[in-house]
C-alpha cells in the first residue's frame, strides 16, 4: 500500500497523537492542533507531527500553515509517498499545477506499481495544462499498470482525448486490446450492478466501434 504506515511515537507522546488523531476524526481541529504544537517529540518522529499538523490546518480551513506543515513533513521524509501525495493535493487546490504534477511524478518513483498516480497526472495534464500528448501517455502507463485488471476509467480517459484529437487508428488498434469492450458492456448489461460503469462501458464500446468505422475510411484514403 502506497500510504506507508506512518511512525507515530513510542512514548508519552504517542497517546497525544491518537487524541488529536481522534479529534481530527471528531472535526475538532483547533484542539488537536493545541495538543501537537505541544508535543516534545524526539526528531525522528517530527515528520509524523507536521503531517497531522498539516491534516489539521487544513480541517480548519488554514490551508498556507497546512501547505508550510506538509513541507516540512516531506523535507524531513522524503521518500514518502502519502506525504508528497498530500502535497501535491494541497497544490492543487492552490492551483499550482505544475509543482501538483512535479511531485505526482515523485511517488510515481516512490511506488513504481500504483497506476492511480499516472491517471491523476494525465487529468492535470489534460484539463489543467492543456497538454495532450503527454496526458495520453500517462493514462497509456495507468493502464498497463493494471494489466489484465480492466481499468475502465482510465479508458475511458485515453479513449475521450483520442477521440477529441481524432486518432481515430490509435483508438481503434487500443480498442481491439478489449474486443472493444464488448463483452464488458454485454455482461454488465445484462446485470447492471453498477450504472457508473455500465454507462462507461456503453460510452467505451460506442467510442471503439465509431473508431474503427472511421478508421477503415482513413486507410481506403491513403
Amino acid at each position: 500500500m502506497w500510504s506507508n504506515n506512518i511512525n507515530y511515537f513510542t512514548d508519552i507522546n504517542y497517546s497525544k497523537a491518537v487524541a488529536a488523531s481522534i479529534l481530527l476524526l471528531a472535526d475538532r481541529p483547533c484542539e488537536a492542533i493545541d495538543i501537537l504544537q505541544n508535543l516534545s517529540s524526539p526528531p525522528e518522529y517530527h515528520d509524523a507531527v507536521d503531517y497531522l499538523l498539516s491534516k489539521a490546518y487544513e480541517s480548519f480551513n488554514k490551508s498556507s500553515d497546512a501547505i508550510v506543515a506538509i513541507i516540512a513533513a516531506v523535507n524531513k521524509r522524503p521518500g514518502s509517498a502519502l506525504y508528497r501525495v498530500k502535497y501535491a493535493e494541497k497544490l492543487l487546490k492552490k492551483g499550482s499545477y505544475n509543482e501538483a504534477v512535479e511531485q505526482y511524478r515523485i511517488a510515481t518513483t516512490l511506488v513504481p506499481s500504483e497506476s492511480v498516480f499516472h491517471s491523476l497526472i494525465g487529468k492535470i495534464l489534460e484539463f489543467k495544462l492543456k497538454d495532450f500528448d503527454s496526458a495520453e501517455q500517462e493514462y497509456t502507463k495507468a493502464i498497463e499498470l493494471d494489466g489484465d485488471m480492466l481499468d475502465i476509467d482510465n479508458n475511458a480517459l485515453l479513449a475521450r482525448i483520442l477521440e477529441n484529437r481524432h486518432k481515430f487508428k490509435e483508438l481503434s488498434n487500443h480498442c481491439e486490446k478489449y474486443g472493444n469492450f464488448e463483452e464488458y458492456y454485454l455482461e454488465e448489461e445484462l446485470t447492471k450492478t453498477d450504472n457508473g460503469n455500465y454507462n462507461i462501458l456503453k460510452y467505451l464500446r460506442n467510442t471503439c466501434n465509431q473508431a474503427k468505422r472511421k478508421s477503415r475510411i482513413l486507410f481506403r484514403k491513403e
